[in-house]
């Protein structure tokens, strides 16, 4: 997950084979090509490709003006069936003076400690969702997805996975789950025993 500094430093650098800019944000074609050519990984990088929204080709921001209809509609490129093969999509906006800018391609991360395990989920919370409401509220990125883990059988019931883990780490004299919500991701800590 790109920090703000990676992200103005990307900006400064300019468009290569592993970052691509754009200001449009209904062209899902020229989204799908870039996010196919990070996927296949030509030069062998093996590092996320990075479609940057809202940038302009000179690298600066073009006052774009983030909703979530759009954040939705770039997290659904996931689910595009033109899109083989099927790549690891995150969507992240980012304020920038200027206007709005998105990323996209970032993994779940997971950090294996001595104590403690951290899961970090790219993306805030998303949509109704909030720390106040969090975990009984859900709204989701991608419904497309939920639904289809749904019908697939790895979904048995909408808004109760985290209380279900909760209950989980309890019965084996876990501690609970610990989150931390920032604007860029979701950091669950689970720890060991006491």
């Amino acid at each position: 997950m790109l920090t703000t500094a990676q992200l103005l430093a990307l900006l400064a650098d300019h468009e290569s084979d592993a970052v691509e800019f754009t200001t449009a944000t209904n062209n899902t074609d020229k989204f799908c090509e870039a996010i196919c050519a990070f996927a296949n990984d030509f030069p062998n990088r093996r590092q996320p490709g990075y479609l940057l929204v809202g940038v302009d080709d000179d690298g600066t921001t073009s006052g774009l003006a983030v909703t979530d209809q759009l954040l939705r509609r770039l997290a659904d490129l996931r689910s595009n069936v033109n899109l083989e093969p099927l790549p690891a999509i995150s969507v992240r906006k980012h304020t920038l003076e200027g206007g709005d800018s998105y990323e996209s391609n970032a993994p779940v991360q997971f950090y294996w400690y001595e104590d403690r395990i951290d899961i970090q989920s790219p993306g805030g919370l998303y949509g109704m969702a909030s720390p106040e409401n969090f975990p009984r509220q859900t709204d989701y990125r991608n419904p497309v997805i939920a639904e289809a883990m749904a019908t697939l059988g790895y979904v048995n019931h909408f808004g109760r996975g985290v209380l279900r883990a909760q209950e989980a780490l309890r019965r084996n004299r876990n501690p609970e789950a610990e989150f931390t919500f920032e604007t860029s991701h979701v950091l669950a800590t689970i720890r060991r025993k006491p």
